[in-house]
């Protein structure tokens, strides 16, 4: 259920208001009583708790089509428990934010933005009291609701396939920062912004982390390195030379899925490294190049008076297929011979199905 469904229902109640994989909306038809619908938004903050599950099941099938009520209902049963917990917090002016409880202050954000007609940035303070995860601080200030809005992110060279602009940065030598940056590469998510996910590296990811916290002022969770999981590799622990490049082809390889944001609501500065993306296939794209650039594929050589780091010959011979995204990546672009500018989004987010197209809806 899409957090702006009071606007797209009002624009046209005839179909699906859900997004498709391309970022448009279901051509579905599904007609909708909007004075009903309407209703039972305004009642989200005030039902009964026992009838409230009750309520979130009525509204997908009142709103939305048959396939997505199919991806809605099985978000709805991954996130039951906490459904059943979040009527004594969805009311609260001040719900403290704790690793017991991110998951229900989040999903009662939610609620606060699709229960209110008023701009869900100006909702109730938060109060972060402990970290979600990892080293933070734990006298983190208020900060406004955990949503956040996010943008498409401007994409220069558009009408290259994820492969050709891949090939480039590839064949593209290494720059001092390139040749002198060691570190890990994270990916996070801050609890609200369902699919969304924050992929950067750092020398240091828990100074990091911590760093985040204090300024943004919101609890994240952290997807990778692991610790400790069953998902955890033994190598994601280990630094990697030349991150600063790492990075870069991270971000190249899901430069369609890529997001801004303009204005973060805890430090009011524009971050501009957020994805939307499945956390298991952001993890999988970290990890394939961190594991590339450890076979060391880059040697210095002299070039006239100058000396560069640059893509060893033996690695040209597999570039093609180095350069190649990830099956489920591939279609976010345009392919090679088409040229034509993207579609849009891949993402999905949390149980979504990024194979299928279908983008999470609620």
């Amino acid at each position: 259920m899409p957090r702006d469904i009071r606007q797209s229902l009002s624009k046209d109640n005839q179909h699906c208001p859900s997004q498709t994989l391309k970022g448009a909306r279901c051509k579905n038809t599904h007609r909708a009583n909007l004075s009903n619908i309407i209703h039972s938004l305004d009642s989200l903050m005030s039902i009964k708790p026992t009838n409230f599950v009750q309520c979130i099941n009525d509204l997908v099938t009142a709103t939305l089509c048959s396939v997505h009520q199919k991806v809605a209902r099985k978000e709805l049963q991954a996130w039951g428990a906490d459904l059943s917990h979040v009527c004594s917090i969805r009311q609260a002016p001040t719900p403290p934010v704790s690793p017991s409880n991110y998951r229900i202050v989040a999903l009662a954000d939610w609620i606060r933005t699709i229960g209110h007609t008023d701009n869900p940035s100006q909702g109730a303070a938060i109060s972060v009291s402990q970290p979600a995860k990892m080293s933070t601080p734990t006298n983190v200030p208020r900060v406004f609701t955990t949503i956040q809005n996010f943008s498409r992110y401007p994409i220069q060279d558009s009408r290259r396939s994820v492969a050709e602009s891949l090939e480039r940065l590839l064949l593209r030598p290494l720059t001092k920062a390139d040749i002198s940056s060691q570190g890990h590469m994270y990916v996070y998510w801050q609890p609200g912004n369902f699919g969304h996910l924050k992929i950067g590296r750092s020398s240091d990811v828990d100074r990091r982390m911590t760093e985040w916290v204090a300024q943004c002022k919101k609890p994240l969770q952290v997807y990778f390195p692991s610790r400790g999981d069953l998902d955890g590799h033994p190598d994601d622990m280990l630094p990697v030379n030349h991150i600063q490049r790492v990075e870069a082809l991270v971000h190249m390889e899901l430069k369609y899925c890529r997001r801004i944001e303009n204005q973060c609501p805890g430090c009011a500065k524009a971050h501009k490294e957020w994805f939307e993306i499945p956390h298991r296939l952001a993890v999988d794209v970290v990890r394939k190049w961190m594991a590339w650039m450890r076979t060391s594929p880059y040697e210095k050589r002299l070039s006239g008076t100058e000396a560069q780091w640059v893509l060893k010959d033996e690695a040209k011979l597999r570039l093609k297929g180095v350069a190649q995204p990830l099956k489920s990546i591939s279609i976010a672009g345009p392919t090679a011979k088409s040229g034509r500018p993207p579609s849009g989004h891949l993402a999905v987010s949390g149980a979504g199905d990024a194979k299928s197209g279908r983008r999470l809806t609620i």
